[in-house]
C-alpha cells in the first residue's frame, strides 16, 4: 500500500515536470490561466497512467494516448504554432522512456538484477532510480527551455515535421529495444541496451542542436534579406525626396518670372488669365504632395505624404481622414509598416486611396483600402508576392506581420464594398 502512494507521488512529479515544460515552452494563451493549465495536464496524464495501466500491455498505446492529451489541451490552453505543440508532446514522452531505459539499464548492469527485477524492486534502490530519472528529466526539459527561449526563434514546418518524425522513431525505437530487454530477462548481458539507449538519446540532443544552428542561419539569411528590402525601400524614399527638393529649387528658381508674368497680365485688365494662370500654378507647379497628411509622428508624415503623391500622380483618387493620435513605436518599424502596405496598396488600386488614423480604446488604428476591380483574396488568398524578385518583395508582408507582433499589435487584410482594406491596431504606448 505505501509503495502504491509512493509511485502514486512520483507519478505525479514526472508530470508536473511534463506541465512545467509545456507551459514555459508554449506559454499559456492567457497568464491567467497558467494554473489551469498546470492542473489540467497533470490532472490528465496522472489519471490516464494510473487507470490504463493496468490494463494497456504496450507501452506505446499508453505514450500514444498521453500524447494525443497534451496536444489536444496545449491547442486549447498554449500558444505556439501546431508543430510547436506536436514537438512539446512528443519530447516529453520520448525523453521519460530514453531516460527510464538508460537508467534501468546501467542499474542493471551495476546491481547483476533484470530490468523487470528492478521495477518491481521494493527499497532504497527503487526510490534512487526514481529520484535519478525525474531529475534528468527536469534537467532536459529545462535545457530544451532554455535553448529556445535564448535564441527566440521557431522552426520552419519542415523542420518541425522532421523533428517530430525523428522523436517518433526514436520513441518507438526504445520502446521496442526496452520490451526485448524485459522479454530475454536482460541483465549483465544489457551492455547492448545500454549503448542503444544513450545512442538514441545523443541522435536526438544532436539532432535538435542541428535544427537549431539551421534554423538560426535561416534566420540570419532572412534578416539579410529584409535589410536588403529595407535598403530599397528607403532609397526609393530619399529619391522622391531628392525629387521633391528639386522641383522646389526649380519653382524657387522661376518664381520671379512667374510674378512678372502675372503682373503683365494685371498691368493689361488680363483678370481671368492671371487667374487662370495662378490657378495652373497652384495645381502643378506648388503642389508638392506635403499636404496629405500632417500628424506629430514624422516618420507617418513623410512616408504617407509621399505614397499619396505617388498615387496623386498615377492619377488616383486621395482620401485621407486623420485624427489625433500617440504612438510609441520604433520609427525602423513604422516604416516597414507603412511604406510595404502603401507599395502594395498602390500596386493592386484601380482609382482610389484611402488612409485612416485614429486612436481607439487605447490602441492607434491605421487603416489603408484600395479600390479593386477583381476580388483579391479569392484569386490569393495567402497574399502571395506575384513579383518575379520574390526573395526580396516576397518579405514585404512578412516583415510587417514581424514589426506589428514586435509591438505587440495585430493585422487583418480583408475586403468590402470593391476595396481591400489593410487594417493595423497598434498599442498607443509599449506594453511591458
Amino acid at each position: 500500500m505505501i509503495w502504491n502512494i509512493v509511485e502514486y507521488i512520483v507519478t505525479i512529479i514526472e508530470y508536473y515536470i511534463y506541465a512545467d515544460f509545456m507551459v514555459k515552452f508554449l506559454n499559456p494563451k492567457m497568464k491567467c490561466q497558467t494554473v489551469l493549465c498546470y492542473g489540467i495536464i497533470v490532472f490528465f496524464d496522472s489519471v490516464i497512467t494510473i487507470i490504463f495501466n493496468y490494463y494497456i500491455i504496450f507501452e506505446g498505446i499508453l505514450c500514444s494516448l498521453r500524447i494525443i492529451g497534451n496536444f489536444i489541451i496545449a491547442k486549447i490552453f498554449l500558444k505556439g504554432t501546431t508543430y510547436e505543440k506536436i514537438f512539446a508532446s512528443f519530447i516529453t514522452d520520448t525523453s521519460v522512456l530514453l531516460i527510464n531505459f538508460i537508467t534501468l539499464s546501467i542499474f542493471s548492469r551495476i546491481f547483476e538484477k533484470s530490468i523487470a527485477e528492478l521495477i518491481t524492486e521494493r527499497g532504497i534502490l527503487r526510490i534512487t532510480i526514481l529520484f535519478i530519472t525525474k531529475f534528468l528529466f527536469f534537467i532536459i526539459t529545462r535545457f530544451i527551455v532554455k535553448m529556445k527561449k535564448k535564441d527566440e526563434y521557431t522552426f520552419s514546418v519542415t523542420e518541425w515535421i522532421t523533428l517530430s518524425v525523428i522523436f517518433i522513431t526514436t520513441m518507438f525505437v526504445e520502446i521496442q529495444i526496452f520490451l526485448l530487454s524485459m522479454k530475454y530477462n536482460l541483465s549483465m548481458n544489457s551492455l547492448f541496451s545500454i549503448s542503444a539507449g544513450i545512442s538514441l538519446m545523443l541522435i536526438n540532443i544532436l539532432v535538435y542542436i542541428l535544427m537549431m544552428k539551421i534554423s538560426r542561419n535561416n534566420k540570419e539569411k532572412t534578416s539579410l534579406i529584409i535589410d536588403k528590402m529595407q535598403l530599397e525601400m528607403y532609397k526609393s524614399q530619399l529619391y522622391e525626396s531628392e525629387k521633391r527638393y528639386d522641383e522646389i529649387r526649380k519653382i524657387r528658381h522661376d518664381m520671379k518670372n512667374h510674378f512678372q508674368c502675372i503682373l503683365a497680365l494685371l498691368s493689361e485688365n488680363e483678370i481671368i488669365k492671371a487667374e487662370e494662370y495662378i490657378n495652373d500654378m497652384l495645381k502643378n507647379k506648388l503642389d508638392l504632395g506635403f499636404h496629405y497628411v500632417k500628424t506629430q509622428n514624422k516618420v507617418i508624415d513623410v512616408i504617407s505624404n509621399l505614397k499619396l503623391f505617388q498615387c496623386k500622380n498615377q492619377n488616383m483618387k486621395v482620401i485621407t481622414n486623420i485624427h489625433p493620435f500617440e504612438l510609441d513605436i520604433d520609427d525602423v518599424d513604422m516604416c516597414i509598416i507603412l511604406g510595404n502596405l502603401f507599395d502594395n496598396a498602390i500596386e493592386a488600386c484601380s482609382d482610389t486611396i484611402y488612409f485612416e488614423i485614429s486612436m481607439k480604446k487605447g490602441y492607434v488604428n491605421i487603416i489603408i483600402k484600395n479600390s479593386v476591380v477583381n476580388s483579391v483574396l479569392k484569386i490569393n488568398p495567402n497574399l502571395q508576392t506575384t513579383k518575379k524578385d520574390k526573395k526580396i518583395h516576397g518579405m514585404g508582408l512578412k516583415a510587417v506581420r514581424e514589426a506589428i507582433e514586435k509591438n505587440q499589435g495585430m493585422i487583418d487584410f480583408y475586403e468590402k464594398n470593391n476595396s481591400f482594406i489593410a487594417d493595423v491596431w497598434l498599442p498607443s504606448k509599449k506594453i511591458l
